[in-house]
């Protein structure tokens, strides 16, 4: 899947003027979000084999967590510690009837 880089920059524009979000959450989730666009680069904007990592690439797991709430992505407890960030917008939510 293709990265819409477009929309991530919108987003990082949100989160900056945000007055909802801390000043540590705002730089939080755009760093986050330029890592990702970064990565997607060397892969010629595909995402799909992207992952993000705790506490690698975000010490605050609460931000790391968000954002990959945000993405729609699966956070997945890793063998050696930490947690990664894997499956870019396929985390949906379930309808319930």
């Amino acid at each position: 899947m293709k990265l819409n880089s477009k929309e991530l920059l919108s987003y990082q524009q949100f989160w900056k003027e945000s007055k909802n979000l801390s000043q540590q959450h705002q730089i939080g989730l755009i760093n986050l979000s330029n890592k990702l666009l970064e990565r997607s680069k060397d892969y010629d904007g595909e995402i799909d084999n992207i992952t993000l990592l705790y506490p690698e690439d975000c010490s605050d797991f609460s931000i790391f967590t968000d954002f990959a709430s945000i993405m729609q992505a699966y956070v997945i407890v890793r063998d050696e510690g930490g947690a990664k960030i894997t499956g870019w917008f396929l985390n949906h939510k379930v309808d319930v009837e």
